[in-house]
């Protein structure tokens, strides 16, 4: 699976659903953030239409030290073959994200080449998931 060179953002394509109506459902183009310990980060304007169920509020301390409070849902998130119910945040506006625990439940390894600007993932082994977080690809359905 390839990711791709956006400017200096490393960015993949992810298929985001609801998890209740699989109609509800859009791929969108999501920066790689190694130092987002979340799964997925969307705006408002992304996250609405695709129906996620709430669970709550999360609060986050960003890059320069300041604290905010996301909105908190469950969305399936399918990267290559691999579908994984996820943690979704959502703000007001800003970038949306992927983070490096999306990152460790889809089971990839990320590999990037700055100079000749290469984006590669890899899936690897998932060892001891919870049942509800593993992995699933097209075959097991």
């Amino acid at each position: 699976m390839d990711g791709r060179f956006e400017g200096n953002s490393i960015v993949v394509d992810l298929k985001i659903t609801s998890p209740l109506i699989d109609a509800a459902a859009k791929t969108l183009p999501v920066i790689v953030d190694t130092g987002c310990s979340g799964d997925l980060i969307l705006t408002y304007t992304e996250a609405f239409p695709l129906a996620l169920t709430l669970v709550g509020l999360q609060e986050y301390t960003i890059a320069d030290g300041s604290r905010v409070t996301f909105f908190e849902c469950l969305g399936k998130v399918r990267f290559g073959e691999k579908t994984v119910l996820s943690s979704v945040s959502i703000r007001p506006s800003g970038f949306l994200l992927m983070g490096i625990s999306l990152m460790k439940k889809l089971g990839i390894r990320l590999e990037v080449d700055f100079v000749n600007q290469s984006v590669k993932f890899f899936e690897i082994p998932i060892p001891n998931l919870p049942q509800n977080s593993r992995a699933t690809s097209k075959k097991e359905k």
